[in-house]
């Protein structure tokens, strides 16, 4: 299970710092820093949490319309993240 303020790597290898998590109509969002060992980048990202049978995995999202959506509600968020840049987690 994904939660805010933790790191997750994905298939492809690569890790996120998940930074903020929200609700939009019943689905589990969150913003996200791409890392470069364990250095939070200025590359943001968000994700949705995809649910099936007994998995939970994260995925990029494409959809601009709810990429505005989800700004809007991220918006203190990033200003917050952008702080962090640069700043070693591990």
């Amino acid at each position: 299970m994904a939660k805010k303020y933790t790191i997750v790597t994905l298939d492809d290898k690569d890790k996120y710092y998940l930074a903020d998590e929200k609700k939009h109509k019943g689905v589990k969002y969150f913003l996200a820093n791409e890392l470069e060992n364990y250095t939070l980048t200025n590359q943001t990202f968000i994700f949705t949490e995809i649910k099936e049978v007994d998995d939970i995995y994260l995925e990029i999202l494409e959809d601009e319309n709810l990429l505005e959506i989800l700004n809007k509600k991220f918006a203190g968020s990033y200003a917050e993240l952008a702080k962090l840049v640069g700043i070693k987690l591990k």
